[in-house]
């Protein structure tokens, strides 16, 4: 009888233990993907932060640049250069945004583009008009194009062809010509 009862203890302990041990497995695998989300976030967020100077930078040379040459042309430099800067404080909080606005703002932000590069860099878009409705994170395009023509080369011998569309109306695809610029 002790016998049994020693062993019916022991079952019930090690029972217990497994218990304890499986629910603080389960709890630190949910700690895990919460801070790998909040390293993520992190990332992005500090991605974000270093496009927008670099993006100013970008603009108010070209801008200047600009005022010389032709003030109307600058004029609307300015207004579509706001358009772009007033997307990104309404939308940097935003988790998502429709495609449509996104590309809307790809367009101004093409425009701006345009102006800097001039015939060199050119722009093809096809996006289906049942993805429109899509969302995808707020200034994607804009980091995706950005990312192309600083790590391609943007000359009048060589432009640069960015393509932005949609697979199967499933899919939006960013996609440009491969130049890479010669690095030491």
């Amino acid at each position: 009888v002790a016998v049994f009862f020693f062993l019916f203890c022991l079952l019930v302990v090690f029972l217990d233990i497994g218990i304890i041990l499986l629910n603080k497995w389960r709890f630190s695998l949910a700690e895990i993907e919460r801070f790998k989300k909040e390293n993520l976030e992190t990332q992005f967020e500090m991605l974000r932060i270093q496009v927008n100077p670099h993006f100013l930078f970008n603009s108010l040379n070209t801008l200047s640049s600009l005022i010389y040459q032709n003030q109307d042309t600058a004029a609307n430099f300015v207004r579509e250069m706001s358009s772009v800067y007033r997307y990104i404080l309404e939308k940097r909080k935003a988790e998502l945004v429709p495609l449509s606005e996104e590309l809307e703002f790809a367009e101004s932000y093409r425009y701006l583009l345009g102006l800097r590069f001039d015939q060199k860099l050119v722009f093809e878009m096809d996006v289906s008009e049942k993805c429109t409705n899509m969302y995808l994170v707020p200034l994607t395009l804009q980091l995706l194009i950005e990312n192309a023509v600083k790590h391609n080369v943007v000359s009048a011998k060589k432009p640069l062809t960015i393509r932005i569309f949609t697979e199967n109306d499933k899919r939006l695809v960013v996609q440009n010509n491969l130049q890479k610029k010669q690095v030491s």
